[in-house]
């Protein structure tokens, strides 16, 4: 595969150059597989990972962006029952508290970005950089 093969990350609006203004707005990134084939998704976080809150941002087919607001922290019992966080409920969540593993990503609220503009605002005021 020659190195002209590799494509380079591509935002919803099709904007490879987003993510160079995202390390302008403090923000560190990890780009993953989008669904339904409307692109990548991103994770934003704090620049050098050190944040506790990340900002994950999934492209929408529209040039936009669905987003998901999520903190590092160790959940309540409500937030560890949810869907995702850990199939045993109650027994994990107290297993994992004695241990003093517990601290997680969990989804906090979810939004919506019209656009990279937009994106790289809401994430720089959640993450804290701003």
């Amino acid at each position: 595969m020659a190195s002209a093969d590799v494509m380079p990350p591509v935002t919803a609006g099709g904007d490879t150059t987003v993510m160079d203004r995202a390390r302008e707005r403090g923000l560190s990134w990890d780009m993953l597989a989008g669904r339904g084939g409307n692109g990548r998704a991103a994770n934003l976080t704090a620049r050098g990972g050190e944040g506790t809150r990340m900002l994950h941002a999934e492209p929408d087919g529209d040039g936009g962006w669905d987003l998901t607001y999520r903190e590092w922290r160790k959940p309540t019992l409500r937030e560890y029952n949810g869907p995702g966080i850990h199939p045993f409920g109650v027994f994990g969540w107290m297993a994992d508290r004695m241990r003093g593993d517990a601290e997680t990503w969990i989804p906090v609220d979810r939004g919506h970005a019209d656009d990279d503009g937009q994106l790289l605002d809401t994430a720089a005021g959640w993450c804290g950089t701003d």
